[in-house]
């Protein structure tokens, strides 16, 4: 059994369970995972989110429904709270509405800080970005934006700048004597990705043969159940004003590629995009998305200029920080494809197989 799955024992927490950990986003995919450890962990939850669950919770779990940037919800919602774990938010790279990404992201993440001080909370995870970090030299656990670059102005977009908005203010809040730690995770991958987040749609879309090229660049995964327990870790034994960057070491995409069509049969594709090119379709299809269709665009200009930077952040410092191990990426993909096939969101594997000729 993985370390991040191992039973504790009732008699390690006979003190935590009178405090309440908060949990917002707790009903979107790294959401529910984190919400199923901590109940493994004998904790009581509370989440936070703009969307019903579906099906009953289970015992010691409440949910409040309702916006991070709705004052007196989030009030409401830290009552009682010991511990608060921000991951709402919005994370996707284009919306029609550019201004939405700054009113989610920065100034619901201000609201639930200035909350959480009142409630004089115990800890604090901000849940931010690793694809924001390699626009600043992002070198340490210990964030100093001055010497790390990380700068509005070198952001790629909205998203970005309203996520690092949202950073300062975090670190902000921890200057000022809040026990607030940062948690900057990488793409994670899983099971149980009920909305279908970014990566878990592409390696859909590579399973069911719709990957006829790709752009070749660097990325970083991390399994969604070892992200949750760095989020706890995080908690429990992080630093207030300090940053944890939760990752796998990075991979060309052409690896990635290859190691998910060994675990699902499908054919790698063999054309490759130059940058160039995939940032004129992007700006192109971006427009059309913006002034035409007002539905998101098939690559964003936001993500491929992320795509082009060179991954080279704190991954082992931090994990070594923590405590953490992390799964090797064979067991993930394997984990999210598994799940894929089980929820009938993929194909069967020869027709997947001749989409990738």
């Amino acid at each position: 059994m993985h370390e991040s799955e191992a039973p504790r024992s009732a008699a390690n927490h006979q003190g935590k369970r009178a405090g309440i950990d908060l949990v917002t986003g707790g009903q979107g995919f790294v959401g529910r995972h984190l919400v199923q450890q901590l109940r493994r962990d004998g904790r009581s939850v509370r989440i936070l989110d703009l969307v019903a669950s579906p099906e009953p919770l289970g015992p010691s779990i409440e949910a409040i429904t309702g916006s991070v940037t709705d004052p007196t919800v989030v009030a409401r919602a830290m009552q009682g709270v010991e511990r608060v774990f921000h991951i709402a938010g919005d994370p996707n790279l284009w919306r029609a509405d550019k201004a939405a990404f700054d009113e989610i992201n920065h100034r619901g993440t201000r609201l639930v800080l200035q909350e959480a001080a009142s409630a004089n909370v115990r800890a604090f995870v901000h849940v931010s970005s690793a694809a924001i970090l390699p626009f600043g030299k992002v070198t340490t656990l210990q964030p100093d934006s001055c010497r790390e670059g990380l700068t509005a102005d070198a952001m790629p977009g909205p998203y970005a700048r309203s996520k690092l908005a949202a950073e300062k203010a975090a670190l902000a809040a921890a200057q000022g004597g809040m026990p607030v730690m940062i948690v900057s995770p990488t793409l994670p991958i899983g099971a149980d990705d009920w909305h279908l987040t970014p990566p878990t749609a592409m390696i859909r879309d590579f399973v069911n043969g719709r990957t006829p090229a790709y752009l070749d660049f660097e990325v970083s995964f991390i399994d969604v159940r070892d992200l949750a327990r760095g989020l706890i870790r995080a908690a429990d034994q992080g630093k207030p004003g300090h940053r944890y960057v939760l990752g796998r070491p990075p991979i060309r995409f052409s690896e990635f590629l290859a190691l998910l069509g060994d675990i699902s049969g499908v054919a790698m594709p063999r054309r490759t995009l130059p940058s160039a090119f995939a940032l004129v379709v992007a700006w192109v299809s971006e427009l059309i998305a913006d002034h035409v269709t007002r539905r998101p665009p098939r690559a964003s200009l936001e993500g491929v200029r992320m795509a082009a930077q060179a991954i080279d952040l704190p991954f082992e410092d931090s994990a070594r920080a923590l405590g953490l191990e992390l799964r090797p990426l064979q067991e993930s993909l394997r984990t999210a494809v598994e799940w894929l096939q089980a929820s009938g969101r993929r194909r069967g594997p020869e027709t997947s197989s001749r989409a990738a000729e």
